[in-house]
């Protein structure tokens, strides 16, 4: 996912408790993922090879995975508001796991990979792998602040209608300082790019759109997780600044 404008003062200390998953402009709430550049020729986001508009090869273009469409499918990822899957006290001990641990990618990754393998299996989704890329974010700065970065994004492939070759990418350091992320922005970037796993393989949708459906299931399987805390304060609550998502 790639954080975007107004975030100028946060996005040089992007760790200072700012959980990445909340996509806005200073004027209107637009998907990242719009953008060519969020993830380059080389990692196209893929789908349904029967979607109608898909590229050949069963992959289809970022705004066709993530657009804002008001369609069938946006509709129903908006509808979809409750916990679609229900975590077991494993899945909670490992997401507490993944909060306490240190800054080794390696041990960041095997703890994040059994959390992902325990919610697939809770939720019959097919494997999802996880790669942490030791490496600082993906980002543009124009010279005097940073524009935009990308904490990680996920990616599959649809064989005859099956999820297969899901991937989530999460970048381990920082874009302009190169800092370890700390394990909440880790454990926030996972669960959010595994909601977008559960979109394709769980509901079956042939784009996974960010509305306001999507941040309301990511919510709850935090909630669920014990681990709500990690997740951006609701719009307007606590006094907080009323934010757009995408």
């Amino acid at each position: 996912m790639t954080v975007k404008p107004p975030y100028r003062a946060r996005e040089l200390n992007p760790d200072g408790g700012f959980p990445p998953a909340v996509f806005k402009t200073a004027a209107s709430a637009i998907s990242p993922a719009r953008h060519w550049g969020f993830y380059g020729s080389a990692s196209r986001a893929a789908g349904s090879a029967t979607s109608g508009f898909g590229l050949p090869g069963g992959r289809i273009l970022p705004e066709q995975m993530f657009g804002r469409r008001p369609d069938a499918t946006y509709r129903r990822s908006q509808s979809a508001t409750g916990l679609q899957v229900q975590p077991s006290a494993v899945a909670r001990g490992l997401a507490m796991r993944v909060l306490d641990a240190g800054e080794d990618p390696h041990e960041r990754k095997r703890l994040g990979q059994l959390l992902v393998d325990e919610l697939d299996a809770l939720a019959g989704l097919p494997h999802c792998d996880l790669v942490v890329a030791d490496r600082a974010q993906v980002h543009s700065h124009n010279g005097q602040r940073l524009q935009s970065k990308t904490y990680g994004y996920y990616r599959c492939t649809f064989v005859e209608g099956t999820v297969t070759a899901a991937r989530i990418r999460i970048y381990h350091r920082t874009a302009v300082r190169q800092q370890v992320i700390t394990t909440k922005v880790f454990l926030n970037t996972l669960l959010h790019e595994w909601e977008h796993h559960h979109d394709f393989a769980g509901l079956r949708l042939p784009r996974s759109p960010h509305t306001a459906g999507f941040y309301a299931r990511l919510r709850a399987l935090a909630g669920a997780l014990e681990v709500a805390f990690v997740m951006p304060p609701e719009p307007g609550a606590d006094g907080a600044a009323a934010t757009s998502a995408a």
